[in-house]
């Protein structure tokens, strides 16, 4: 018997461009979400800006530290650990094994929760005084108690709809859940000023679990006998798993947390809210890329974590198609950052704008690093993701210490940069010898320009003159766009950029007609 025919240039280069628009497929749909979300968010950050003013929302961003590191440390990773065990049962296809799998996720989600929601209530008293210095918020921790409850159950509805890559209805369910939420939130500040934080956030909880709910029973599975005996069988896998995705997740909490601590220690109440203001402006534009490998991505990756020949080809595929779309929406941000802070909040925040400039740069490096890091998580190696991640919040944690009391906040972004930096040659080395990773010949090419320009953005606040200032700004950004819209176009094997953007709203579903075939 012969040897099947190789395929030629022509149909390598068609497969090539095919792979390329299913990555960008799931970029654009979730990217559409995410696109609103921050619009959404710009919305509901002014507002609140405005409403409560850098003391409110510092104060917010507390509450939220402490039933974020309450909700991390109880939930043992119920939503990635879930994702991952739901797609590997989707893969064999048995639909029984999915409902089973299913059960045990929801199952361990409530009972996980409710274990978060009992320790807050129990410890409110110590976290007022670990994250206050007083005892004051005991009242109001205590209120928020459910919030980790209500947060497990809707991970444990997210790992259904994302395990199963319903891309279309996770991006639904994303976009108005976070509309619901912020208009109940701006009622609720709006009518009771600094007393309406805690019903707020209370309502986004709620009204994310009511969403999610709603898009994961749209999704039919079997129906199934399961005793707990086999609930606990089942769910040793997923724990096993999940204990790993929680203790990296809960190490990001504390560090986050003891940031935000040492910041309002050292530097007060409000120079943590403008530090939670220039956080959240600085990771809004590139969180469309990482909502896109979290939602399709990592599924994908985990379908041929085994298979090297696959692997390698999908990370090369994820992080060129990421560092395209990404870099013109960071080198605009970077641009025009003082113009966003006074749009997106007031002239209050003006502070803001030294230390967002080395959060971008951070989420630049941070975005580079993302696709090396979805190796370890799809090739179930738990305990090297667990090791690399604790020693990544560590020196998070120490270099911010280090770098605050000669720059201040700024240095606080200034930490972040220096973390990717390490962290991203951290990863590379242990991608490149453990598992033989190697990046294509185009892609340090691609990297280098790309940080060109957000260096030169980055820059930009050395010029005094505000004309020159964003005149270069606007250079520079239309520079990336056009830059990087041409390389796309190739990488897809699309006639010109106008065929880009049809492509990306057609699939995107914002525009009705026939749909592109990988």
């Amino acid at each position: 018997m012969g040897q099947p025919d190789a395929a030629s240039p022509e149909e390598n280069r068609s497969s090539q461009a095919g792979e390329y628009r299913t990555v960008f497929r799931s970029t654009s749909i979730m990217g559409g979400a995410a696109a609103l979300n921050m619009a959404i968010g710009m919305v509901r950050a002014k507002v609140m800006a405005v409403l409560l003013g850098p003391a409110g929302t510092g104060l917010m961003g507390l509450y939220g530290q402490v039933t974020g590191l309450v909700g991390t440390a109880s939930n043992f990773g119920i939503t990635s650990s879930g994702v991952r065990q739901i797609a590997e049962a989707a893969g064999t296809e048995d639909k029984t094994r999915i409902a089973e799998t299913d059960l045990t996720v929801r199952r361990v989600a409530w009972l996980t929760g409710s274990l978060g929601a009992i320790g807050q209530l129990s410890l409110c008293w110590l976290l007022s005084r670990w994250t206050f210095g007083d005892t004051l918020h005991w009242r109001a921790i205590a209120a928020l108690s459910i919030i980790p409850l209500l947060g497990a159950l809707s991970g444990g509805q997210v790992a259904r709809i994302q395990g199963l890559r319903r891309i279309g209805d996770l991006a639904r369910q994303s976009v108005l859940g976070a509309l619901a939420g912020t208009v109940s939130g701006i009622v609720l500040i709006w009518y009771f000023g600094f007393k309406g934080i805690v019903p707020q956030m209370l309502a986004v909880s709620a009204l994310t679990l009511a969403f999610s709910h709603y898009f994961s029973n749209k999704i039919s599975l079997d129906k199934v006998r399961l005793s707990w005996h086999d609930t606990v069988h089942h769910a040793k896998g997923l724990m096993s798993l999940g204990f790993s995705f929680m203790a990296s997740s809960l190490a990001g909490v504390v560090a986050t947390y003891l940031i935000a601590a040492l910041i309002a220690h050292r530097l007060g109440v409000q120079a943590n809210g403008l530090y939670l203001a220039a956080w959240s402006l600085s990771g809004l534009y590139a969180n469309f890329v990482l909502s896109a490998m979290g939602a399709d991505y990592y599924p994908r990756l985990t379908a041929v974590a085994h298979d090297k020949r696959l692997l390698v080809p999908m990370v090369n595929q994820q992080a060129e198609v990421a560092l395209l779309i990404a870099t013109p929406g960071i080198v605009g941000t970077l641009a025009f950052a003082p113009l966003a802070i006074h749009i997106f909040y007031s002239a209050a925040y003006a502070e803001a704008y030294d230390v967002m400039r080395w959060l971008i740069l951070g989420v630049f490096l941070r975005l580079v690093s993302w696709p090396l890091g979805y190796i370890l998580l799809a090739k179930g190696e738990a305990m090297l993701f667990l090791i690399t991640e604790i020693l990544h919040q560590i020196l998070n944690v120490l270099l911010v210490l280090a770098l605050i009391g000669p720059m201040g906040l700024p240095g606080v972004g200034a930490a972040v940069a220096v973390l990717y930096v390490v962290y991203s040659a951290v990863v590379l080395f242990i991608a490149r010898f453990k598992f033989e990773f190697r990046y294509t010949r185009a892609y340090p090419l691609l990297l280098g320009a790309c940080m060109a320009m957000t260096l030169g953005a980055f820059f930009l606040n050395e010029i005094t003159r505000a004309l020159w200032r964003y005149s270069l700004g606007v250079a520079i950004s239309l520079t990336a766009c056009l830059f990087c819209g041409y390389i796309l176009k190739r990488l897809m094997g699309l006639g010109d950029l106008r065929e880009v953007l049809l492509v990306a709203a057609r699939l995107a579903g914002l525009k009705k007609g026939a749909s592109v075939k990988p």
